[in-house]
């Protein structure tokens, strides 16, 4: 219940309450995967990037989200203007999948 408010809240535009939800949730020890991708998107979303690359870096990503948080560090270090770390996140996402959300237009 609790992902589902976050991702509404999410894409209806309001990421600070995606945000909040998620923390909480994460407070209280759910440390699903789906949740802990979501909170690096509402990070990402939320300009807070030094934690989207911390959490990037914590966790130990299944194989079918990789393609997700490849995505969100590099527009993590685009945004901080690390552009040869960002290349190599999109790379690794164009190998998986090249039409992943424009990626081709990504750190070229």
């Amino acid at each position: 219940m609790g992902l589902d408010l976050s991702v509404v809240a999410g894409v209806s535009g309001d990421w600070n309450f995606a945000l909040r939800l998620i923390v909480k949730m994460v407070a209280s020890n759910d440390d699903r995967p789906e949740v802990r991708l979501w909170q690096l998107r509402c990070l990402v979303e939320c300009t807070r990037y030094a934690e989207a690359l911390a959490l990037s870096q914590a966790m130990r990503w299944d194989a079918r989200h990789l393609i997700h948080v490849n995505y969100l560090t590099g527009s993590a270090f685009e945004a901080l203007g690390m552009r040869e770390q960002a290349r190599l996140r999109f790379d690794a996402v164009r190998r998986q999948d090249p039409a992943y959300r424009y990626v081709q237009l990504k750190a070229d």
